[in-house]
């Protein structure tokens, strides 16, 4: 999968954010480091990208 823009990939971060707000509870859980760490890079790729 091929993400071409900001749009989807902001639509991506906030959906991690969300699941991320929801779950706050199991914070240090792999998986919930895995979503941070996934929404930081998605975040960078955001920030760099000049579309």
């Amino acid at each position: 999968m091929i993400l071409t823009n900001k749009i989807e990939m902001g639509v991506l971060v906030d959906a991690i954010g969300w699941e991320l707000e929801m779950f706050s509870r199991m914070s240090g859980s792999p998986r919930h480091e895995m979503l941070r760490d996934l929404q930081e890079r998605l975040q960078k790729a955001i920030d760099e990208t000049d579309d």
